[in-house]
């Protein structure tokens, strides 16, 4: 961020934070692009937070990767095919992952 680049690339930008401190990172990386129009891409495990802050979002499964808006994405079923259903289901409802 220190060079002003146009594009900003994270790999697990909130790895080992608490959720507090993780949902503070998303949203400051939010506002930086409302505020800056810069590009930011961050790889991460943090879903909910990505579906509920992201504007597009790309998601890789074994066999396929898909991308697109939250709304395009959940239209197109693709959180269903993250994880195992016995474990975890995403409700579309609450756009979020629940626990079984």
């Amino acid at each position: 961020m220190a060079q002003d680049t146009d594009i900003i690339i994270l790999d697990e930008p909130t790895a080992h934070l608490d959720l507090h401190h993780t949902i503070k990172i998303f949203s400051l990386l939010k506002k930086l692009v409302k505020e800056t129009s810069k590009t930011i891409i961050i790889s991460t495990h943090e879903v909910n937070l990505s579906i509920k802050l992201s504007d597009e979002i790309v998601v890789m499964t074994d066999k396929k990767i898909y991308s697109g808006t939250t709304k395009e994405l959940i239209n197109q079923e693709i959180f269903e095919k993250l994880f195992p259903n016995e474990l975890v289901y995403f409700n579309k409802t609450l756009q979020q992952f629940v626990i079984n």
